[in-house]
């Protein structure tokens, strides 16, 4: 995507652009996502796929549509945050904010390309976080915290651990190493309602898991990239 309207195809040595001159449902674009044989494209009150071979368009669902012909389709204003391809379990998974009353869009949901299939999976605000064999929901929900099992879809509450802060604000990223929740804040949550919050940092810049551990920030100043994993249990002395 791009800081101009739409977003740009490079091939060979050409750039195309394409916006709703070529088709395009709208030129305000929020997330992209290669699935299968095209790419997804949320755009604001829009989630349309783009075939690259015949640079076709196809609209998926709208806010402006009369007649609803899926779930997130017409019902006014939405805007889809989150979009995660999962080719092994044959779907898109979607984070989408409802601006229209009642709502009733707002979550988590599993989209199903082949049979046009919307399953929601989850209500609230939702930020997700890949794991394993899943996702870790942040919700703006009684149960703040949720896991979600990729490949059956189904909704563990994760009711033991503490914290309602709202995801839309404070933790917007946060990632499980094994069954601790780390935070973006510096916090790091267990499975027994506690929550431990760091003396030497008040903030890490990233969160991304690899390994068993994760990756916190990028040092510019001393060009070192800083890693974060749990420690081994050390023997009794």
């Amino acid at each position: 995507a791009t800081d101009a309207p739409g977003f740009s195809m490079i091939q060979g040595d050409t750039i195309r652009t394409y916006t709703e001159e070529n088709g395009a449902p709208s030129n305000d674009v929020w997330r992209m996502a290669w699935y299968v044989d095209r790419l997804y494209i949320a755009y604001a009150d829009a989630l349309a796929s783009f075939d690259p071979v015949s640079s076709k368009f196809t609209l998926l669902a709208s806010s402006m549509s009369i007649q609803p012909r899926n779930l997130i389709d017409g019902r006014g204003s939405f805007f889809i945050r989150y979009l995660i391809p999962d080719e092994a379990n044959e779907c898109l998974w979607l984070g989408i904010q409802d601006n229209a009353v009642p709502r009733d869009r707002n979550g988590f949901w599993r989209f199903e390309p082949e049979t046009n299939v919307y399953t929601k999976i989850s209500g609230s605000h939702v930020v997700p976080c890949w794991t394993e064999d899943g996702f870790l929901l942040h919700r703006s929900a009684t149960t703040p915290w949720a896991h979600v099992d990729r490949q059956t879809g189904e909704l563990t509450e994760l009711d033991n651990y503490g914290s309602k802060t709202n995801p839309s604000s404070a933790w917007k990223q946060f990632v499980m190493l094994g069954d601790h929740i780390l935070t973006s804040r510096c916090v790091l949550l267990t499975p027994d309602g506690q929550s431990h919050q760091s003396s030497k940092m008040s903030r890490w810049p990233h969160l991304q898991a690899t390994g068993e551990g994760c990756i916190t920030e990028f040092d510019e100043k001393t060009n070192r990239l800083w890693y974060l994993q749990r420690k081994e249990n050390q023997p009794s002395r």
